[in-house]
């Protein structure tokens, strides 16, 4: 099998990283996954642009020798640190209702967008919103300042 990302053409058997695969894994999980930042010192790729560094560092995440061990890793952290979408869900919750006990309208409305994005309703990328992310954080925002006008005894 032949390797060609941003390196000398080489043979290596299947399954098999080279060191400059395993030096950016190494790196990657070591620097907060920084996927461009571990591309250019694995590669020694210091000039490289944003976008080729960028561009580099996906295509290694997504190596079929390179993904499944960022995988392991990442799955690993999980159970070693008890989450879980059911975890995490509660602690939304949770966060949630003392935000809105608080009336910390802001935080019961990170709480609701936290949620909303681990449960898949809202993409990671803003510059791709859609209309019902729109009204989902309006419907919040509303929520949460009704309760606060409950709570407060102040009426419209």
């Amino acid at each position: 099998m032949c390797v060609h990302i941003g390196c000398k053409k080489m043979t290596k058997k299947k399954g098999e990283l080279t060191e400059k695969q395993a030096a950016f894994v190494k790196i990657y999980l070591t620097n907060g996954r920084n996927g461009a930042e571990a591309y250019r010192k694995a590669y020694n790729a210091k000039k490289a642009s944003d976008k080729t560094a960028a561009n580099q560092a996906y295509k290694l995440l997504n190596h079929p020798d390179i993904a499944p061990i960022i995988d392991g890793v990442t799955e690993h952290a999980r159970e070693a640190a008890g989450m879980s979408v059911e975890r995490l869900s509660e602690m939304y919750y949770k966060a949630y209702n003392l935000s809105m006990i608080a009336a910390q309208m802001g935080a019961a409305v990170g709480a609701i967008t936290g949620l909303a994005k681990l449960h898949g309703f809202l993409a990671e990328k803003h510059e791709h919103r859609h209309r019902h992310e729109d009204a989902l954080e309006e419907m919040a925002r509303r929520r949460a300042e009704a309760i606060a006008v409950e709570r407060s005894g102040v009426q419209h």
